[in-house]
């Protein structure tokens, strides 16, 4: 890294210039007003950015100065002709601020960025350090100790941290080069938080030992990052493996490979699917409850952010809404190429020759209109001179326990003519070769599970 204040400078904007060529969409920066993002927002400044770029400052109304913070951030934007936004946050209660205040920062910031565009962070050198550290004493894996990339993808959205290569002394230089100011937050002496603890005590305690100590804990961070990789091909190729076209994985083959692997795919799996993972806790149960579990059984193991499921010796990921059961009425009108959203799935209306096929339900032109709804706990249906337990019959069909909650009943004037999977009430029966509305369900395609 350069040493004089005006090569760090130059290096800095150099290093912008290069990525900014990769971005073609709008640039939104986490501007706090203070030195870091003071610094970058310079930087992409004398890199070309200005007519693309839009500084969001939030507003935590945690200080008494954050009105001050505010106040000055709009007037710097306006000053150097640079768009500015600004969200306020509300944080009620006093449990882990710190941490809620950081998780709605993201996710208004993201807010507030293009799907084109990038969420630009001043996050650096000395953040990753106290990062990796602050994992390290959590019990965190690769992923955790990992900290943060110069570039990634977040929700949908690409996260670009122009400064991980840069230490806060060299931030200070350039800021002095550049003679710029910023504001200080107070809370940054406050040794109750635990990053501000490493930062004020334990980091400047270990320097004087070793003084590479920052450079030395990113390096790990950056060899994290590598190990991470590793662990995603591999978890990509045994997904490819077991996987089927209903998004579920062979539990049989699943407990072929080494216990290393079950652990690495299970956990990638959810991180693929957008979710929080659970804790180790939650992982331990998956392995016991379910994929341990007798060959006939349903078992589910949940957490805030989805749920395992285990079918038909399969095993499923799903969020709370794909399993969820639908519990809303919906009144739809019989007309042909008629489709209707309902819950995880689409009930198709058309106006045909009676077909032959049990996906089918046929009925009568006299009937106008229908209402999804739920099938009663119980419900039996007289199909074919047969009363016919809705439920049994589902299951008899393989149907997942998540799907018999999502499967809609036809109702007509009240009564319960039609189901599917199960067929058509005998009283409202269509004589072969009879033209009549032909309804048809198809579920929902599976988000994608990688």
């Amino acid at each position: 890294m350069a040493s004089t204040p005006a090569a760090l400078a130059q290096a800095l904007v150099a290093h912008c210039e290069h990525y900014l060529a990769t971005i073609k969409g709008p640039l939104t920066l986490g501007y706090s007003g203070g030195l870091d993002s003071t610094v970058l927002l310079h930087a992409l400044l004398r890199a070309g950015a200005q007519q693309r770029l839009t500084a969001v400052h939030i507003h935590h109304g945690l200080q008494p100065l954050a009105d001050t913070w505010l106040a000055y951030c709009e007037q710097e934007c306006a000053r150097l002709g640079v768009d500015f936004a600004a969200v306020a946050l509300h944080l009620p209660g006093t449990a882990n601020v710190e941490g809620r205040a950081r998780r709605e920062r993201r996710l208004a910031l993201l807010q507030h960025t293009s799907p084109q565009g990038c969420l630009v962070l001043a996050q650096h050198q000395n953040d990753q350090a106290e990062t990796l550290l602050l994992q390290l004493l959590r019990g965190a894996g690769p992923q955790g100790l990992s900290a943060m990339q110069p570039c990634s993808e977040y929700q949908g959205h690409t996260l670009w941290r122009p400064l991980l290569g840069f230490l806060r002394k060299d931030l200070a230089q350039i800021a002095q080069h550049w003679q710029l100011h910023w504001v200080e937050d107070p809370t940054n002496q406050d040794l109750e938080p635990d990053r501000n603890y490493l930062r004020q005590f334990i980091i400047p305690k270990l320097e004087q030992r070793w003084p590479q100590l920052v450079p030395t804990l990113a390096r790990n961070a950056q060899l994290q990052q590598d190990a991470v990789q590793l662990q995603k091909q591999i978890a990509a190729q045994d997904w490819q493996q077991l996987a089927d076209s209903q998004g579920g994985i062979s539990i049989a083959e699943l407990l072929a490979l080494s216990p290393e692997r079950q652990r690495n795919l299970l956990y990638r799996w959810v991180l693929a699917r957008g979710m929080q993972p659970p804790s180790q806790k939650v992982l331990n149960r998956v392995w016991q409850e379910l994929l341990l579990a007798r060959a006939d059984a349903s078992p589910q193991v949940t957490w805030p952010e989805g749920l395992f499921c285990r079918h038909a010796g399969r095993l499923f990921l799903l969020t709370p809404q794909e399993a969820a059961a639908t519990l809303s009425k919906k009144e739809i009108q019989l007309v042909p190429q008629a489709r209707y959203q309902w819950g995880q799935g689409t009930l198709m209306v058309d106006k045909a020759k009676k077909l032959e096929s049990h996906q089918a339900l046929c009925l009568p032109l006299g009937v106008k209109h229908l209402t999804l709804a739920p099938v009663p706990k119980g419900a039996k249906l007289y199909v074919k001179g047969l009363h016919r337990q809705v439920r049994e019959v589902w299951r008899a069909l393989g149907l997942a326990p998540w799907q018999r909650l999502q499967t809609p009943g036809l109702f007509y004037q009240g009564q319960l003519v039609a189901v599917v999977g199960v067929g058509v009430n005998d009283e409202f029966s269509v004589e072969p070769e009879a033209d009549s509305w032909v309804l048809s369900w198809q579920w929902t395609e599976p988000k994608s599970q990688w």
